[in-house]
């Protein structure tokens, strides 16, 4: 390099070359000769002008715009031609400074904060930043369903047959456990009336009491029939079947738990403590006139399925206690149907149950109701359990 360098003739053509070629503010070959870095930032290029400024007396206006998100300068050999007073040396091959912007499909846009931990939205998807360079994609946000998974021994149940006609009577309406503005009609047992009583809210208890085990009853009470105050629950013994004037009954004290139909809100002891709302996902939906109504005192819960959707717990703390289906009402001519569908004993579920449901599940409803469980090469006494003969 430096025999190289003395083989360039001193003349003041050439000595201008030099210096205009390795000056400061021009960062070529030369200086990576000279072991200065490579790359050089924004910065210092800015402060290279300011030094330039400052030494030639100029004022100058500061046009340089601020460098793009992602970028650097580098310097590259782009070219090979030659100019005129470089055709010997190692100055012959211009440079030219190059600047590399890189762009990254994780940059924010400028009118994006560049916070840490901040997400940047691309359409329905986002990224997730930690600050570090390292992003994560993250789902869409979905809209909440209102239904919940179904609990496995409710779907059990539910999945087996109705109770014979015989045994649904014994755990319908009592008629000798109800208000005298309430009576069960003669030709239907499930079934009771209200007469068209102002100010007055009414009730009836079933005539069977609970204890223990998973029970499912179907309710049917029309909607234009439920007027402000219709309530649907369990109660005990001790809970009362009247009261004055208009008000959600079921679940007014510590003997009952209720549903209000109308405000979805659960309540226990109302009068003291105020109701919650339920369902929690979808409390605005109406409740259809037919549901369920689930017990399960092996738990001391109390849910609701409504169009075929498990609605999830309304009311907790039943266990160890004696309890009747119940509704209270305040509407003239309202009819309220009740029906025992299934149950389920207390304790665990037997492994021939177990198996049972999966086969069941793994053919499909449409299968069993078409009868392919006949044609399974199973024995008759296993066919015959798995259709709950």
């Amino acid at each position: 390099l430096d025999s190289l360098l003395q083989e360039i003739p001193d003349t003041a053509t050439a000595n201008v070359q030099v210096q205009a070629m390795t000056g400061t503010g021009h960062p070529h070959s030369i200086q990576w000769y000279k072991g200065h870095s490579l790359v050089q930032s924004y910065n210092q290029l800015a402060q290279q002008q300011q030094q330039q400024q400052q030494q030639s007396g100029q004022r100058r206006v500061n046009t340089t715009t601020a460098p793009p998100p992602h970028s650097h300068y580098t310097r590259q050999r782009t070219s090979r031609r030659q100019f005129q007073g470089e055709r010997f040396g190692p100055y012959r091959h211009r440079e030219r400074r190059v600047r590399i912007q890189v762009k990254s499909r994780f940059t924010h846009s400028e009118s994006q904060s560049h916070s840490m931990g901040g997400s940047v939205s691309r359409g329905m998807k986002q990224l997730k930043s930690d600050g570090n360079g390292n992003f994560e994609r993250c789902p869409s946000p979905k809209p909440a369903d209102p239904s919940q998974k179904l609990p496995v021994r409710l779907e059990m149940a539910l999945d087996a047959p109705q109770e014979e006609k015989l045994e649904q009577i014994k755990h319908a309406w009592n008629p000798d456990d109800r208000s005298l503005n309430i009576f069960v009609k003669d030709n239907d047992p499930f079934t009771f009336h209200r007469h068209p009583v102002a100010q007055s809210t009414d009730s009836i208890r079933s005539k069977k009491s609970y204890t223990s085990g998973l029970h499912v009853f179907e309710i049917f009470w029309q909607n234009r029939q439920r007027g402000t105050h219709a309530v649907v629950g369990v109660a005990t013994k001790d809970a009362p079947l009247h009261s004055a004037g208009y008000q959600s009954l079921v679940g007014s004290t510590v003997h009952s738990w209720g549903w209000d139909l109308g405000r979805n809100k659960a309540y226990h002891n109302s009068d003291n403590v105020p109701g919650t709302q339920y369902p929690l996902q979808d409390s605005s939906s109406q409740v259809p006139d037919r549901f369920l109504m689930v017990l399960d005192l092996d738990l001391g819960t109390l849910s609701f399925v409504a169009k075929g959707k498990y609605l999830g717990v309304s009311h907790f703390g039943l266990k160890g206690k004696t309890v009747f289906p119940v509704v209270s009402s305040v509407w003239g001519h309202c009819e309220v149907s009740m029906k025992y569908l299934t149950g389920v004993t207390p304790g665990p579920v037997s492994l021939s149950s177990w198996c049972r449901r999966s086969i069941r599940n793994s053919m499909g409803q449409d299968r069993i109701a078409r009868g392919d469980i006949d044609r399974l090469t199973l024995p008759t006494a296993i066919k015959e359990f798995l259709v709950y003969r």
